[in-house]
């Protein structure tokens, strides 16, 4: 049998088995306190991520089919699934992906590359944490993919030029394990540092009607950031001890540097029309427009006459099409599953556990489950999309505000650093530096000091921003 026939063979039964478990759970009893249209919602969710984890079809068609399943499952009216999939997160990416192509047409990300690699004076530990810290602070406010994907390239030379052997070198696993880890902790620093902020926001909006603005999250998030990272990259140098103190392949670095010259005129553009975004967003309060609105309008500035950074042809093939089709899917399940009483039904037995527990319990316990639930679920809008209702109604039963649980899970859900699942870290272990278990050395400690992290500064700056 041929390597493709085996391989379609494999889809074949993976589809099979999963619409025949979402059949039993169909035609089975609905359970005690769960409604029909409460259990058909979980169904449709859990066999949607299965089929997201196992490839047997492509997830954007998956995601398309999960939203057409809503309607034929008698969830909502095909009006209704239309407002569910049409939320401002799906605005909010498209525009996020023009940002970030963006600086990478203006030239801007490789100068930035070059700065950061020759600011460590040939210092290996030094280099791995100002890649790491800038990592996290450029992932505030750019996609995390976009920030490991233009630092990348001139990690692998010096790598390479200082012999660092991948699968071998404790120093390469460092830095590659690094660089992902210190991304998906600055997406939490803001609104705009990852889509499953905007997603736990709208959930949160959509099930408990409570409003999260630019200003409080970034209040939480920038901290935690700030905080975390620092720790990070500790553990990451103590469980993988560089072998080698100085680096090689700075010259070329610095020749590549001055080669590009002073700064041109669309990275200046870039750097202004960045800060006025960033202006806009910091002010939401002030001004009252969602950050969907000011992101889209941002983009648009890169495509004016005058500015010329962008045109439609050198932009459209960088908007992954696929994870917008699957965060919006993401969005309406959520919805469904609090419309249709399962996060209630779920929640119940979730509340039973906590009952008469502390905050710091709560939070603790919630911040693990959330953080493992990547070893079993990969899916990041998956997760926000199941969690954030289920702690909503959480939060109401024991008289908590919903925000209090929901906004740690949007920080938690992008602790991806236990195995490389996630599309980040996947781009990193794809140059072979370090194996998918040897992730899981550094990320088990670095969880641990996420969800302290993050409970620590809810209870410190929670209250104070009027949240808790």
């Amino acid at each position: 049998m041929s390597d493709y026939a085996e391989k379609r063979g494999k889809r074949a039964a993976i589809l099979l088995a999963i619409i025949a478990l979402f059949l039993v759970i169909y035609l089975l009893p609905t359970p005690q306190g769960l409604s029909v249209e409460g259990k058909r919602s979980l169904a449709l969710i859990l066999c949607t991520t299965l089929m997201w984890m196992s490839g047997a079809l492509p997830v954007g068609m998956v995601a398309m089919a999960a939203l057409l399943l809503l309607p034929l499952l008698g969830l909502c009216t095909l009006p209704e699934e239309a407002d569910l999939f049409s939320e401002p997160v799906l605005f909010f990416m498209i525009s996020s992906y023009v940002v970030a192509n963006a600086l990478s047409v203006s030239g801007l990300d490789k100068r930035i590359t070059l700065i950061l690699a020759l600011a460590s004076h040939g210092n290996a530990k030094r280099l791995l944490f100002i890649i790491m810290m800038s990592a996290a602070i450029l992932s505030m406010v750019l996609s995390d993919m976009g920030v490991v994907m233009m630092t990348l390239p001139i990690i692998l030379l010096i790598l390479k030029a200082t012999g660092c052997t991948p699968g071998q070198s404790n120093y390469g696993k460092a830095i590659m394990i690094g660089l992902p880890v210190a991304a998906l902790i600055g997406g939490m620093g803001t609104p705009a540092g990852s889509s499953t902020n905007v997603l736990t926001l709208t959930v949160l909006e959509n099930t408990a009607n409570i409003q999260i603005s630019f200003l409080q999250w970034s209040c939480l998030g920038i901290p935690i950031v700030l905080i975390l990272t620092p720790i990070a990259y500790k553990i990451v140098s103590l469980v993988y001890k560089p072998e080698i103190t100085e680096l090689k392949g700075m010259e070329d670095a610095r020749s590549q540097l001055n080669a590009l010259g002073a700064l041109k005129s669309k990275e200046k553009k870039f750097i202004v029309i960045m800060c006025l975004i960033i202006l806009v967003w910091l002010t939401e309060s002030i001004h009252g427009l969602p950050i969907a609105i000011t992101t889209t309008f941002g983009a648009i500035l890169f495509f004016l006459p005058g500015i010329d950074i962008l045109t439609w042809e050198n932009t459209k093939n960088h908007i992954l099409w696929d994870v917008i089709l699957v965060v919006c899917s993401c969005v309406a399940l959520g919805t469904i599953i609090w419309q249709s009483g399962a996060a209630e039904w779920i929640a119940g037995y979730i509340s039973m556990l906590l009952a008469g527990k502390g905050l710091v319990f709560m939070l603790i316990v919630l911040g693990l489950v959330i953080a493992y639930a990547h070893l079993v679920c990969p899916v990041n809008p998956t997760i926000v999309s199941i969690f954030v209702p289920i702690a909503c109604t959480v939060a109401m039963a024991q008289g908590i505000n919903p925000a209090t649980l929901a906004i740690p899970i949007g920080f938690l859900v992008s602790a991806a650093c236990l195995i490389p699942l996630d599309a980040i870290p996947l781009v990193c272990y794809a140059t072979g530096y370090f194996k998918m278990t040897e992730m899981f050395k550094s990320g088990f400690f670095i969880v641990i000091a996420w969800v302290l992290v993050v409970t620590g500064v809810m209870m410190v700056l929670g209250p104070v921003l009027g949240i808790m």
